[in-house]
């Protein structure tokens, strides 16, 4: 007769080896599980061991995004661990669908920050000169995602940083600036400007743009302090 293996035992003790487990069973995973094995999530993408099975551990621990507010936040400690690794992992994976099964937790942990919090992962990721071009058009998208929420009908009714003076203070001249080669040749740089990801990253803006102008009716992201700037 076949040893069951008792769920407890198994979400109680994190390990590489038990996470895979549980990725291909029918336990129920839940965010205190996920609290229990973030080490050992850490140490699977760092090593690039079973780094599926992490991922697949994420999608069914995290709940699901909505356009709603979340019903509780991440710790602001395992919110900014998650951001940094899938972050890293949906720009340097070779592999294309882990990259944007990678963005698309991204965009549910972001979902789940607190919202200052998410304001600051997102300009750490589109100043960071590191950050990949892929990622700096990308995370145009995931600020877009979160403008929406905040000028959701359903948003929450305190207050949210992206429907505010804030939002524009900390991500304007990050975002409504163009990126443009040196004009020593002109033909040489539009070339290089053409080649680059900056062509896509402003029509990513523009929409943007459009998605507040719609949405912005009351102009808040413009008033500081009362005050239309």
């Amino acid at each position: 007769q076949q040893a069951k293996i008792s769920p407890d035992r198994v979400t109680d003790s994190p390990s590489i080896g038990n996470l895979i487990l549980l990725a291909h069973s029918d336990i129920q995973i839940t965010m205190p599980n996920l609290q229990t094995f973030l080490p050992a999530i850490i140490s699977s993408i760092q090593t690039n061991t079973a780094v599926e099975e992490s991922l697949s551990f994420l999608m069914t621990s995290l709940p699901t995004r909505t356009n709603t507010p979340p019903t509780a936040h991440l710790p602001s400690s395992t919110a900014t661990v998650l951001v940094t690794l899938l972050s890293q992992l949906a720009s340097v994976h070779p592999d294309a669908n882990m990259r944007h099964i990678a963005f698309r937790i991204l965009s549910n942990v972001l979902w789940l920050a607190h919202p200052p919090l998410r304001l600051q992962f997102l300009y750490d990721m589109l100043t960071d000169p590191d950050t990949p071009e892929q990622m700096l058009v990308a995370g145009v998208g995931l600020v877009k995602e979160a403008v929406l929420e905040a000028f959701s009908p359903d948003a929450a009714p305190t207050p949210n940083v992206f429907a505010s003076f804030a939002f524009i203070e900390t991500l304007g001249d990050v975002l409504f600036s163009v990126s443009l080669p040196d004009p020593t040749d002109v033909e040489e740089s539009l070339e290089e400007f053409l080649q680059s990801a900056e062509p896509t990253r402003l029509v990513e803006v523009l929409g943007l743009l459009f998605v507040l102008l719609q949405r912005d009716v009351d102009n808040r992201v413009s008033e500081k302090d009362g005050h239309s700037r």
